[in-house]
Order: C-alpha cells, then sequence, then structure tokens
C-alpha cells in the first residue's frame, strides 16, 4: 500500500518527492486503516465538536453565568464555535453573566481619560525639553 503510494507519487510529480519512510508516517498519522482510504467522519475519541442544541438551551436556563469553558467540560464539546454559533441562532449575545454593556463603558472612559492624562504629561515634558536637545552625537560631523 505504502510503495504503491511512494511510486505513484514519484511517477506523478518527481524522483525524490517522498521517501518511503516519510510516506509510512502520513499512512500511520492519517488514520487509514489497511484498504481502507474513506475520508468520511468516524467515530472517534476525544471532544465532540458538535453541540445537543436542547441541552444546551436547558443548561443555560439554570446557569446562564456559566462560562463556556464550564460548558465544555458539561457537553465535551471543546471548541467554542459550536457555543457561539447555538447562542446566536438562540437570539443571545452573551451569557447573562459576561455581559459587559455599563462596565465596558466606564472601563473604556476610564481607560481614554488615563491615555490623555499621558499624552499630556509627555508633550508638556516634551516642550520643556525637547528629546532632541537631550540626544548625544558626534560633534565633529565625522
Amino acid at each position: 500500500m505504502v510503495s504503491s503510494a511512494v511510486k505513484t507519487f514519484k511517477d506523478t510529480f518527481e524522483n525524490d518527492v517522498v521517501n518511503e519512510k516519510t510516506c509510512k508516517r502520513w499512512f500511520s498519522v492519517g488514520g487509514f486503516k489497511k484498504d481502507d482510504f474513506s475520508l468520511k467522519d468516524g467515530l472517534r475519541a476525544g471532544c465532540s465538536r458538535k453541540l445537543n442544541s436542547e441541552k444546551f438551551q436547558v443548561a443555560i436556563g439554570e446557569n446562564p453565568t456559566c462560562t463556556t469553558r464550564e460548558f465544555s467540560e458539561t457537553f465535551n464539546v471543546a471548541a467554542v464555535g459550536p457555543y457561539y454559533r447555538e447562542m446566536k441562532r438562540l437570539g443571545l449575545e452573551s451569557l447573562k453573566g459576561w455581559q459587559m454593556g455599563p462596565l465596558l463603558h466606564t472601563i473604556c472612559q476610564k481607560s481614554t481619560s488615563n491615555s490623555v492624562t499621558c499624552c499630556v504629561s509627555l508633550r508638556s515634558r516634551e516642550l520643556q525639553a525637547p528629546f532632541s536637545d537631550r540626544i548625544i552625537t558626534d560633534s565633529d560631523g565625522k
């Protein structure tokens, strides 16, 4: 199987495109079984990427402050995407415990105020003692 794949690669592309050892690694990592080259999704170990909509709705109703990390442990779905797609489908903007409305606005105002204060301070310092006057240069003009 691997030998015929290597031969096909070499015939199609060029002689030194791939060696047999590399091709064996590809086949072992790719999960192909002997003479089974199906690319269809099969059952695999690990976290699923599909989310049960009804159970997710019930879980949000029971605990709206739950995080996506806690949901991933509950539903065994590691990726964040399925949660956000399902929330969008349900018409939810965010989980209730994580709405950032007024708090985010307050944080942004404080951040803007701090930035303005910092800029004014730096500008007044530059006007009092310009940075270009403090640069050490070669006065000989070499």
